[in-house]
């Protein structure tokens, strides 16, 4: 028993370990993603070094092929930073005036090797108008303007490796990856040794979590530690180039027994260095702990002291005859690391809550696995379990569910803060009219609106392991084109196939709580579709967003496709049919079945129910358009075009979903308790109205013209709106705003999901043709809205010149269908 136990807790440990893995490897991909700037700071800094040498020269007219003190000058750079591959000078045509390579490197092997390289703008940018950074497929090259006093006279170009600019990196993981081995060894030791333990085990499933739970903070804090590490790394690495460098230089003076105070222009040089370097904070030449040379002129002459909120790093002068000790100080702001490490931890705590999501269902399916293999010995040997834990059939039913309904919703929204943007871009490159950015999303809705019908009649008497396993198959086929291929057309039929998955999957879900959910209990079984479903939206979309800034497309969908068939091999293992779960429950008479109608004689019956048409017409469809034409259409592309980065989308979104799953928990409970749906329907309207209808003001600049109605007065209302947030001087009032908007969509989403479906159980229809044989007549009725929803909003948004005012105007007309229903609706 115990090693079944064991066997049963496998699950538990390998989410444990993915988790993990995936903590580690975005962990590294995020300090891999900012390590670089700080590095490109650096050569940067290096160029400026070999420009200001340039400038008084080249202002004095001078021309610059005739400048000779170029080669001790990058000697200097190139032995106090070995990673520096080569430093250059080109004319103002490109061509190569000057050239020195590390030592290591021969002119001709060097010259052989930049003939072949490919250079394409980087991503990395230092804000500076007259500097361009550039790479190749192994390096980085960062290029500055040298100006004469007649314009351009050429370029200053300093070149390193990528594998040098890493490598520091890639140490400090090796200790990293020996803690995710040895945490991961150590958790499995933990569950091992918990099961053999003698004894009942009453608090399985606390015990598990906390294991699990301190496993990952343990993790997480390993990683943040050496990502602190790393990044004060990257800034120090600047200051200590300047300081190397002006080191160097300085000290040639001083072996010369040359009296520093008698050189002139340092000042004026570290004044230079310091306005062309922001992050700098101060520079200083010290002799004998005195300022002799300050950035700061009040503090020339008094004992050198860091500034408060810097990390400094400072270099001695080689003495040389003299006695006295030079300095040279550099320092940073310690904002320069902490906003790094800011960002950085919003990362991880996005990945605190998606792995969380993963723990919770997870460990709960592992659990309950573990206690129907108690409860089975238990009621062989004897009438009483040996475990205290009590759970209902249906609560059992549903545990297990949900875990396969999480990663085929995961899967499909790992692409959700891209896929918009990455679907323009193909449909662009297709060259087609008829090529659009909603045509793929148009599709995929229809599809799933399509085979919902056809599903549930399979439904009534079909097996619905097998209806659910054929949705993971579709799925797999359908993310597996797309991660094949770059071709529009063969994303469209990918996403098809997606569609069909999801469709089948879905009401073989729906179907398999209805056979295992009490009446009484109805509002909570849709709720686990709900939470199911928002859980695995939240998690797909971040990570997604996450991985998406570390990896190609390509392989992400290739990992969705292989997650789908792992989950595909869960559902048919582990999941158990219906009358597995159902064999314990008293054996009672059961009234014949309704045979289900055929798709066009339902449509008929609702079509004459007008309580179900004014559901459907009124919150029904709208708050799916609102779904997949604002939220996961339009959104990503607003503002992608507002230049937010996909990671932050992505994170926007997944604040979205979550307050939808805690809403839709609460609204669920409460609907079962008061029994008022019609009420809750139309504060879910009413909310997500206003919060949409503020989101299509953010970004307006201009007055829209457009043949909608009332979107001239919107766009007054909008610019009038954004003075005011303006006038707030609130920083990032912009990005605090558009999230309470998304929140509050996620609420009006929450409020809609389950109820909706209680409220359409009451419905006349309902009541004379069954629940299963409407709810899906309903369920593909109101996928409608997914269908029409990209393409409307697209439409709306090519009105209005492609302003997010469209929302504006969509909201509105949410609003008011919304007071329609509260008026028209019989049922409460």
């Amino acid at each position: 028993m115990k090693f079944r136990n064991l066997i049963f807790s496998g699950p538990i440990i390998i989410i444990m370990i993915l988790t993990m893995l995936l903590l580690t490897y975005i962990g590294y991909g995020e300090a891999n993603r900012k390590y670089p700037y700080f590095e490109i700071g650096k050569l940067a800094t290096q160029g400026e070094i070999i420009k200001n040498s340039f400038d008084s020269y080249l202002q004095a007219g001078l021309p610059l092929k005739q400048f000779s003190g170029f080669s001790s000058l990058s000697d200097a750079l190139l032995s106090s930073d070995p990673h520096i591959e080569h430093i250059k000078i080109w004319d103002s045509r490109k061509e190569e005036v000057f050239l020195n390579p590390q030592s290591h490197i021969s002119d001709a092997e060097l010259k052989q090797e930049l003939s072949t390289r490919v250079y394409y703008p980087s991503s990395i940018a230092l804000g500076h108008e007259t500097l361009i950074v550039e790479e190749s497929a192994t390096t980085y090259r960062v290029v500055q303007n040298l100006e004469s006093k007649f314009g351009l006279a050429g370029y200053v170009v300093l070149e390193e490796r990528k594998e040098d600019v890493s490598s520091y990196l890639s140490e400090k993981y090796k200790t990293v990856f020996l803690f995710f081995i040895l945490i991961s060894l150590a958790f499995i030791g933990f569950v091992v040794v918990y099961e053999l333990l003698p004894g009942v085990k009453r608090n399985r499933k606390s015990v598990l979590k906390w294991a699990y739970f301190s496993s990952f903070m343990l993790m997480s804090g390993i990683i943040a530690l050496v990502i602190v590490q790393v990044y004060e790394h990257g800034a120090l690495s600047k200051t200590q180039a300047l300081s190397s460098s002006m080191g160097k230089r300085l000290s040639a003076i001083v072996e010369l027994g040359i009296d520093i105070a008698d050189i002139g222009g340092i000042n004026k040089s570290m004044v230079d260095y310091k306005s062309n370097n922001p992050d700098i904070s101060s520079i200083a030449l010290t002799k004998d702990g005195i300022s002799m040379f300050h950035t700061d002129p009040d503090k020339v002459g008094s004992q050198y002291q860091s500034p408060e909120g810097t990390i400094s790093y400072d270099v001695a002068l080689d003495k040389g005859t003299t006695a006295q000790e030079f300095r040279v100080a550099v320092t940073i702001p310690t904002d320069v690391v902490r906003d790094a490490i800011l960002d950085s931890a919003k990362t991880f705590i996005v990945l605190l809550i998606a792995c969380g999501l993963f723990s919770l269902i997870f460990l709960d399916a592992g659990t309950t696995l573990v206690f129907m293999a108690e409860k089975s010995k238990s009621s062989r040997e004897s009438s009483n379990t040996s475990n205290s834990q009590t759970l209902s059939d249906f609560e059992i039913g549903l545990t297990l569910i949900k875990p396969a309904y999480f990663l085929i919703v995961l899967v499909n929204a790992l692409s959700i803060s891209f896929l918009p943007q990455l679907v323009k871009s193909m449909a662009v490159d297709s060259g087609s009219s008829i090529a659009s950015a909603s045509l793929p999303f148009t599709i995929f809705y229809l599809i799933f609106a399509a085979v919902l019908i056809p599903a549930g009649h399979y439904a009534e008497n079909g097996d619905l392991k097998k209806l659910m396993a054929w949705g993971f198959a579709a799925e797999v086929i359908g993310l597996g084109c797309v991660a094949a291929t770059s071709d529009y057309w063969v994303l469209t039929i990918g996403r098809a196939a997606s569609g069909l998955g999801q469709g089948f999957f879905l009401i073989g879900l729906q179907s398999y709580t209805l056979a295992v959910t009490p009446p009484d209990k109805r509002t909570q079984g849709a709720a686990v579709k709900v939470t199911g479903r928002n859980a695995g939206l939240i998690a797909g979309t971040s990570i997604g967003a996450l991985l998406y800034a570390y990896m190609n497309y390509h392989y992400l969908f290739m990992i969705s496709s292989l997650i789908s068939l792992v989950a595909m091999g869960y559902l048919w293992v582990l999941v158990p049919n219906v009358e597995e779960i159902m064999s314990n429950k008293p054996q009672v008479k059961k009234a014949p079945k309704k045979q289900p109608l055929p798709l066009s004689q339902s449509i008929i019956i609702v079509l004459k129910d007008m309580e179900f048409l004014k559901t459907l017409a009124l919150v029904g469809s709208i708050g799916k358009i609102a779904i997949a034409g604002v939220v996961m259409f339009g959104v990503p592309l607003l503002l992608s075009q507002q230049g937010i980065a996909t990671e932050d989308i992505g994170q926007f979104l997944m604040l979205y979903y979550i307050f939808s799953m805690i809403v839709t928990h609460f609204a669920s409970k409460a609907v079962d308790a008061l029994g008022n749906t019609k009420m809750v329907l139309f504060l879910s309207a009413l909310i997500g109205g206003v919060g949409m209808f503020i989101l299509g003001f953010i970004g307006v600049d201009h007055t829209v013209t457009s043949i909608l109605p009332g979107i001239s007065s919107l766009s007054n209302m909008a610019l009038e709106f954004n003075g005011f947030l303006a006038s707030t001087e609130i920083a990032n009032i912009n990005t605090y705003t558009i999230i309470l908007c998304l929140l509050l969509a996620g609420i009006s989403n929450g409020l809609l999901a389950a109820p909706v479906m209680t409220h359409i159980s009451k419905t006349p229809s309902a009541v004379t043709y069954g629940e299963k044989t409407i709810s899906a007549t309903y369920v593909f009725l109101e996928r409608g809205g997914h269908v029409v929803g990209p393409s409307l909003i697209n439409f709306l948004l090519a009105l209005s010149s492609n302003s997010p005012i469209a929302i504006s105007f969509f909201a509105l007309l949410s609003i008011v269908l919304g007071l329609g229903f509260l008026f028209w609706s019989r049922v409460k």
